[in-house]
Parts: structure tokens; sequence; C-alpha cells
């Protein structure tokens, strides 16, 4: 602290040199302007290549200071890698996140989207469209009880569809058998006019056969 030596360096040149020499990095003078204003921890001081992070820590019973230090770049050189890292990490995430929304938008909107179209026809009283389903959740229950709705709606209408076919028969014999009746009833209404002329010729005929009687008398 006080002859501000350097007493153990990892480089042997500056082994015996004080803080304050010149021709050294500047790093130096500022460990010992920290040393000179008592601070002890963590403090950062500028040097010839750049920002370093020191750590001073005075010697219990003596005046040494143990002082080590990190350029910023090499601290930074592992964030930056994290930095990549959780970049990377954020990019897999994002990934997996559309992924995960794409199955679950193929899953849930698309079935939803199809069941919505086909009511739509439905309301038109287009009952032709079938509704695919997959899974067992709730979406897939729907589509299977609205599937089996349709297909009752379909047996419905052709049931309909029979009974008016039926009916439609029935119309025709109907309308043969009434073709039938009318004609009967012209028949007869001719072969009534053909017995009311017959009448009347042998009510002539009686009359004639009467008078010739009472000529004859």
């Amino acid at each position: 602290k006080n002859s501000k030596t350097i007493i153990a360096h990892i480089d042997e040149k500056m082994m015996a040199v004080t803080l304050d020499a010149s021709g050294i990095d500047s790093l130096y003078a500022g460990v010992s302007k920290a040393i000179d204003s008592g601070k002890e921890g963590f403090v950062s001081i500028k040097g010839d290549a750049g920002t370093y992070y020191v750590c001073l820590n005075s010697v219990e019973n003596s005046d040494w200071y143990l002082v080590t230090y990190v350029t910023e770049k090499k601290v930074l050189a592992n964030l930056h890698q994290m930095e990549f890292i959780m970049l990377a990490i954020a990019v897999v995430a994002a990934i997996v996140l559309i992924i995960v929304i794409l199955r679950m938008m193929n899953r849930v909107v698309k079935p939803v989207k199809q069941m919505t179209y086909v009511i739509d026809k439905i309301a038109e009283g287009d009952f032709s469209q079938n509704i695919e389903s997959s899974g067992n959740d709730e979406i897939a229950r729907m589509s299977n009880n609205m599937q089996g709705f349709i297909s009752q709606m379909r047996g419905t209408i052709a049931e309909i569809s029979n009974i008016a076919g039926v009916l439609e028969r029935q119309s025709v014999q109907n309308e043969e058998i009434s073709d039938s009746l009318r004609n009967s009833s012209k028949n007869q209404v001719s072969e009534m006019d053909m017995l009311e002329q017959m009448v009347e010729q042998l009510s002539v005929a009686v009359d004639e056969a009467s008078t010739q009687m009472d000529e004859l008398t």
C-alpha cells in the first residue's frame, strides 16, 4: 500500500515495478488511485486495453493488497455467448410455439370452420355434407353429434320422399279410377239415352197397335 510495489505478478517483468511507473498499462495507475482512496472490493478501471473489472482485497495484518482483474471483453465474451445461446433458445421456442399453435389451429379452428360451413349448408337445406372428426375431445364429440343429426335428417327426408312417392302413385291411381268412373258414367248416360229411345219407340209401337186394334174392332 505504501510503496505501491508489485511483489507478485504472472509476468516476471512486472516484479518489483511500482504501480505509478511509466511505460506500463494505465490500469496500474488506476489501481494506485483506487488504493489511495481506500477502495476495496469490486471497481471498474480504465486501462490501455479498455475497461477492466478489478477486485481489491487488503491482506489482514499487513499493508499488502491482493489485486485481481479481468478485461471487460473477456467477461462480455461469455455474456455474448450466453446471449447467443439465449437467442437460439428463444428462436427454437418461437418455432416450437408456432408449430404448437398451427397444430392447435388444425385441431380446433379447422374443425370449427368445417362445422360452421356444414351448418350454413344445412340452413340452406343441403343435407348432403359430411363432418369429418378425429380424436376424443369436445370438438370431436360435437362433430360426431352433428354428423348423427345429419344422418337422422337424411333418414327422415328419405322417408318423406318415399311417402311422397307413394302418395304420388296413389294420386295417379285415383286419377285413373276417376277417369274410369267418368268414362263409365258417360257410357251409362249413353245407354240410358238409348233405353229412353227404345221406350219411346215401344210406346209408339203400342200406340200404333192400339189404333190398329180400334180400327179392327
